[in-house]
């Protein structure tokens, strides 16, 4: 009997070629960081705050004139304190930023820079006749760039806004790498 990873392997291996699966996959991910946060903001983040709670409730217990009078249990405790401190910043809620408001423009142009890109190259196209039909395509893959662009506003902010700057268009180079791909 097969297990589920070699299944998963040898279909992988099966549609190496197939730009379906690329695209699966890339919608499977962009889904992901889409719901990701309301189901953090719904079913973790209260677990989360209850721990933390708990957490403070123990550390406020600690007899600080205790720990003074004995020096390792005052660097544990100091060295708890760090960790602690530490922990916020590589925190899963601080890794997604959900306030849309931030970096809106930036991620707006990030998402929609590449079809306009190809709406300026469509104007020197020779394969495209007639100045009425480029302008025609221009006009067209401008207003897709447009709607790419408020697609990516959307996306939460990934650790840094970079991250969505430089990801979003790759995510677009990738689908259409995998539509252009020729299947055997």
């Amino acid at each position: 009997m097969e297990t589920i990873l070699n299944r998963f392997f040898s279909f992988v291996e099966k549609n190496l070629r197939n730009p379906k699966l690329y695209v699966g996959v890339a919608v499977l991910i962009v889904l992901f960081f889409l719901v990701f946060p309301y189901i953090d903001a719904n079913f973790f983040y209260y677990d989360r705050i209850e721990k933390r709670i708990d957490i403070l409730q123990k550390v406020t217990e600690i007899d600080t004139e205790k720990l003074s009078e004995n020096k390792v249990l005052e660097n544990e405790y100091n060295k708890i304190i760090s960790e602690i401190e530490k922990q916020e910043e590589f925190s899963i809620s601080n890794a997604l930023n959900t306030d849309y408001n931030n970096y809106k423009w930036g991620k707006f142009i990030s998402g929609g820079v590449l079809a306009w890109l190809l709406s300026i190259c469509a104007l020197f196209m020779k394969s495209v006749k007639g100045f009425l039909m480029r302008i025609g395509t221009l006009i067209f893959i401008a207003v897709f760039g447009i709607v790419l662009g408020f697609i990516a506003t959307f996306i939460p902010t990934i650790i840094d806004p970079w991250v969505n700057y430089i990801g979003f268009p790759l995510v677009e180079i990738f689908i259409a790498a995998a539509f252009t791909l020729k299947q055997k």
